[in-house]
């Protein structure tokens, strides 16, 4: 089974009220980097639905530029530090620099992608020139008494640059290396928040606080002109030019984009967001990029809230919006009806809708929660809400609109921890001085139950719809069984002394299961019927569990926690997990389960601390294949394939090219052999039908499959059943023992040591039979044969009980069993010459291999060779084989 990354819906930008926000373009224009909590995404601006994440900062992160080149970025955070890293492939970090002591407020590159210089809020400086691969010192910002918003290099020579500040000054450089050259404080009167070049570098631009735009001489720094007196009526917070260097758009508080004509000195197009003649803070445009390498002039703006608006020139109105989440995704519900859609809530209260088709996300209208919202229920085309300002709010789903009736804020009886809804209509809130009872269809609270503890979790059975689960403080998971009017709760059953707080629960699609997820990071998963135990293994969190969800055929469940993981569990086989590590920076809040499949390709979401929702895809089959992973299809895998292919190495692992489906081959099948006479494709396709192995190919030009065997991997012991048939029809002896390295000494056949740790090969003079004896790694100690006749074949063999994870007998107790195994087979079959079969049982123990091998002396042909003291041994006791 395995869990892989299949989109990021990436969160909007981190904005922060009187302070710009910078986007940033590649040179194609087709991707947008921006900084968002402790993250930086590059996101496609045609298809915003797709994105790649940048996780390698661990404080929050202010800035992100993309060079020149677009094949890196440099990203910076609150603590002064300034990451280099690849903007094209997996995103390694190339270098990671100390700037300076406190927040990075910008970034710019030179024209060559060489150089950095990076500004903000230090303290014995305010910025420093770098360069990109090294860190090595190529300049010196100086000049500023207070701290600097904004830097900008001439992408051309003479090298320039350009700094802005609080203290209202701006400050020119000449380089490289930079170095000062003249200060202006005359042309703006408070912060400057915005300095750009224009592409040609003939022109530079400067914004402010103080609502001014001016102009400059690209060379040499002089003040050109001012332009636009009066047109933004808050302050400048963004500028950047058109590819054209005749035109730039500026981003103000006044909730206004512009285009501005350089020549003409004017404003040439506005665009105003939010209701007319209305200030909202919301929509005030705190950051702007204007793209390069497009042809259709967007302009890309965004606001307080993070959205980010799409401009065309001759518009009047954005031609896209991208909703999102900037903070903290702290509630995650699915709508699971036509349409699948999930509804997110985060830590400010803001609630969106996601489209699962297309991954496109909508802002939820109306009146939303004042705080974090907590959960999500959905049923009857309505989702529940509920929120840390203690209220239960209703969204309609055709709508996408919270309701304006009293179901729109109705208050509970404490602060809410969970929410459920039954299909019979009642809507369960947990909170922490009870439960509360609500009419979903009517909105209004029918029943109240009062506790002494405090409710965490809450679940409702969905067959019945008469249960209920209650995770309690005090270690305990309460039933309770509703009333027909939903009027009151009583308590039904208790599980008690669990190890920490009940943080998650969630009852199996046919109710016969609940699994119960803790503080500590354990889930444990209940009968429903009888309250036993299941499975108490499911416990590879480290921290607390946030969301369980079940896939529908009731077989697998995903898990979400605080460590940033994310399992997949399989209650056939719970030792058994599949892990997405590191899913969500700083913790993940929700997982759903989506699909109706099982675990067949199905996909499962989840949300977090990072403000992005991710999908990912779930696929279960594995075959091992000259020791790599490769995915397939099928269910958990306990055994795999290994063939020795003919025109190969002896010894080798050939590969098996497709198997569409493996199953566990249980103890006590007997694998019938084949009739004399039939050759070995045949026998291992007859082997293939009964362990359901289907498909099975040879190497493309060898003689396929010579040697089947099949291997039942454990944890601490590695039990080989090797099903091996051998020509001994003229009475040559092939005896080897590993273990006492005993050689064969008759005249026909010849022996060829590769050294140490490597393999014996015995070879039959006519090259007809190779016996390979491995003394290496633990997971190749197995005995393999290689011939090129056709044998005669036993009846039978019968696999025998592999040592299981639970087992608490010791290596000589696993052995033990192996070997009573083949005492059974060496009682039946008399180890007899002319059966011309063996069967070997290899139990990995202590680093040493075990091989119970035909014991040449048996027949008195065999001139000269003297049975090695273990061959004696297996032959008087064949327990020893094991």
């Amino acid at each position: 089974m395995s869990i892989t990354s299949e989109a990021i819906w990436a969160a909007l930008p981190t904005t922060n009220r009187g302070r710009p926000t910078i986007l940033s373009a590649d040179a194609k224009g087709e991707r947008l980097a921006y900084a968002s909590n402790k993250s930086i995404f590059l996101r496609s601006i045609d298809q915003p639905e797709i994105s790649k994440q940048y996780t390698q900062h661990t404080q929050p992160t202010t800035v992100a530029r993309f060079s020149p080149s677009g094949f890196y970025v440099a990203s910076g955070d609150v603590t002064g530090t300034v990451k280099v890293w690849d903007a094209v492939g997996e995103g390694a970090t190339k270098g990671e620099y100390s700037i300076i002591a406190g927040r990075i407020n910008d970034i710019a590159w030179d024209g060559d992608s060489q150089r950095i210089i990076a500004v903000g809020e230090g303290k014995e400086r305010f910025g420093h020139c770098i360069t990109a691969d090294s860190g090595n010192t190529c300049g010196e910002v100086s000049g500023h008494s207070s701290q600097i918003n904004s830097v900008s290099i001439r992408q051309q020579r003479p090298l320039r640059a350009v700094t802005g500040s609080d203290d209202t000054s701006m400050v020119f450089y000449h380089g490289a290396p930079f170095k000062f050259n003249t200060k202006l404080q005359e042309e703006h009167s408070n912060y400057i928040y915005g300095t750009q070049f224009s592409p040609d570098g003939n022109a530079l631009v400067s914004v402010g606080s103080d609502r001014k735009v001016w102009v400059y001489d690209g060379k040499t720094g002089e003040a050109q002109k001012r332009i636009g007196d009066g047109e933004h009526t808050g302050s400048i917070f963004g500028v950047s030019w058109a590819k054209d260097s005749k035109h730039f758009a500026t981003a103000s508080a006044d909730q206004t984009v512009k285009l501005w004509d350089v020549e003409a000195g004017k404003a040439t197009q506005t665009w105003r967001l939010g209701e007319e003649g209305v200030m909202n803070k919301d929509h005030h445009q705190v950051g702007i990029v204007w793209p390069h390498g497009r042809t259709d002039g967007l302009v890309i703006s965004v606001d307080l809230e993070g959205r980010l608006n799409y401009f065309a020139q001759g518009n009047p109105k954005p031609v896209k919006t991208v909703y999102g989440h900037p903070k903290n995704i702290t509630a995650l519900g699915l709508v699971d009806d036509s349409k699948p859609t999930i509804f997110t809530g985060d830590y400010e209260g803001r609630v969106s809708s996601w489209d699962l088709a297309s991954g496109t996300a909508s802002a939820v209208e109306g009146k939303a929660h004042s705080g974090q919202v907590s959960a999500f229920s959905a049923g009857d085309g309505r989702v529940h809400s509920v929120g840390w300002d203690d209220t239960m709010r209703t969204i309609d789903v055709a709508s996408n609109t919270f309701t304006s009736n009293n179901v729109a804020a109705l208050e509970t009886s404490g602060q809410p921890t969970g929410i459920a809804q039954s299909s019979s209509g009642h809507v369960l809130i947990a909170t922490q001085k009870g439960i509360d009872i609500v009419s979903s269809s009517s909105g209004e609270k029918t029943g109240e139950l009062t506790t002494k503890f405090s409710a965490t979790s809450i679940a409702v059975q969905t067959t019945d719809s008469s249960t209920v689960a209650v995770g309690c403080d005090d270690k305990s998971v309460r039933l309770y069984s509703i009333s027909s009017g939903g009027k009151s709760l009583t308590e039904v059953a208790t599980i008690p002394n669990l190890t920490a707080v009940p943080s998650a629960l969630a009852f199996s699609p046919s109710g016969d299961l609940l699994a119960v997820g803790n503080a500590s990071g354990g889930i444990s998963v209940y009968s429903h019927s009888d309250l036993a135990l299941v499975t108490s293994r499911w416990s590879a969190h480290t921290s607390r569990v946030t969301g369980i969800s079940w896939s529908k055929d009731g077989l697998f469940a995903v898990s979400g926690s605080l460590d940033t993981n994310v399992f997949v569990w399989s209650l056939k086989s719970p030792g058994k997990r599949i892990k997405a590590a590191g899913a969500h920076k700083d913790g993940v809040n929700g997982v759903v389960w989506i699909g109706d499949e099982g675990a067949k390709g199905v996909k499962v979401m989840s949300v977090g601390a990072d403000a992005a929702v991710k999908t990912w895809k779930v696929t279960d089959s594995k075959i091992q294949t000259r020791g790599r992973i490769i995915t397939k299809k099928k269910t958990f895998l306990p055994s795999n394939f290994y063939t020795c292919a003919g025109g190969g190495s002896a010894g080798s692992k050939a590969k098996v090219d497709a198997a569409e489906e493996v199953r566990r081959v249980p103890a006590g099948t007997a694998f019938p052999l084949p009739t004399p006479g039939q050759n070995d494709h045949g026998f291992f396709t007859l082997l293939a039908e009964h362990t359901e192995v289907k498909a099975i190919k040879g190497r493309a030009g060898k003689v396929p499959l010579l040697t089947p065997f099949l291997v039942l991997r454990q944890r601490a012991h590695l039990l080989c059943i090797v099903l091996v048939r051998i020509c001994v029809a003229d009475k040559e002896p092939i005896a080897h023992n590993a273990h006492n390295k005993t050689e064969c000494k008759h005249e026909s056949w010849r022996t060829w040591v590769r050294g140490p740790g490597a393999a014996r090969r015995w070879w039959r003079r006519d090259a007809s039979m190779c016996v390979v004896s491995w003394r290496g790694r633990p997971r190749e100690r197995s005995l393999w044969w290689w011939r090129k006749v056709t044998p005669r074949p036993l009846n039978s063999v019968v696999v025998p009980q592999p040592v299981t994870d639970d087992d608490e007998q010791s290596a000589d107790q696993g052995g033990k069993n192996v070997g009573e195994a083949v005492q059974n087979f060496a009682l039946l079959h008399r180890w007899k010459v002319s059966t011309h079969d063996i069967v070997c049982f290899c139990q990995d123990k202590d680093g040493l291999s075990f091989v119970t091998c035909l014991d040449p002396c048996v027949d008195s042909s065999l001139k000269g060779h003297k049975p090695s003291q273990r061959d004696r041994n297996v032959q008087q006791n064949p327990t020893d084989a094991g």
